[in-house]
């Protein structure tokens, strides 16, 4: 009947416009966490350091550097860190290739070289573990690179870093380090050395490497829901630990080459 044909056309009509504002709900939801995710700042912190310097040693194998990379990797929407093992070492060139004279002898250029090649072949967590863990090896002070890192690694993770560390990718990779580094305005003056969000600034290096997790939360909490807790805390009085780290100056006389 036409009573029923009418009913329908209503019914059909009100599905239709049903599954229409549903669509574009999910389509302005869908805007609008792009959005929110467009306008999250993104802190990136550049760390440049070596592998045998004792500052930087001291601070990669204590709870301090734990902390602060851990914090840093939890939130990498936000957050990113990179480590730039080279530090206060020297670059030529000959027909062979590059040649690198770091501050600390020969050891310390491997030392690099296995940071460097875990860093770009390893998923980063892993990459920074293996970090932490070589200097671990290193703050006994008996200076064997191939032995820490050995330790640190399975065998087949090992003869990976090995190729690298021997071999022409690690000698090129070393290389555009060295350029990263070499390139800093302002040029370091010591390391560990931090460039936040391409600026290098002492009061806010200082800040980020004696507490991490309030320097990020401080200026990042309203992009960071679990940030509330833990600054009410510090509020409360229950602050972090906070270390003091100290630096490894670039030396102006000539480095021992290897």
């Amino acid at each position: 009947t036409q009573s029923t044909w009418g009913h329908q056309i209503n019914k059909n009509l009100k599905e239709y416009i049903t599954t229409l504002m549903n669509k574009n709900l999910l389509l302005i939801t869908v805007l609008a966490l792009c959005y929110v995710a467009s306008a999250a700042p993104h802190l990136t912190i550049d760390m440049f350091t070596e592998s045998l310097c004792p500052d930087c040693v001291g601070f990669l194998t204590q709870t301090s550097y734990s902390s602060f990379y851990k914090v840093l990797l939890k939130y990498p929407d936000v957050v990113q860190l990179n480590l730039w093992p080279y530090g206060n070492a020297r670059e030529s060139q000959d027909e062979q290739g590059y040649k690198f004279k770091c501050q600390h002898g020969e050891e310390e250029c491997i030392g690099n070289l296995y940071e460097a090649c875990a860093l770009r072949k390893f998923e980063r967590v892993a990459g920074f573990d293996f970090a932490q863990c070589l200097e671990g090896g290193l703050s006994k002070q008996d200076g064997n690179m191939d032995k820490y890192a050995e330790e640190c690694l399975n065998a087949e993770q090992f003869e990976q870093l090995r190729q690298c560390v021997y071999g022409q990718e690690g000698n090129q990779l070393m290389h555009e380090i060295a350029q990263k580094t070499n390139s800093l305005v302002p040029a370091h003056q010591y390391v560990p050395w931090l460039v936040i969000n391409g600026k290098h600034d002492e009061v806010e290096e200082t800040l980020a490497l004696t507490d991490i997790e309030y320097y990020v939360c401080s200026r990042y909490q309203q992009y960071i829901p679990e940030c509330g807790q833990f600054l009410m805390r510090q509020i409360k009085g229950q602050m972090s630990k906070r270390v003091k780290v100290g630096r490894c100056p670039a030396p102006q006389l000539s480095l021992i080459h290897i």
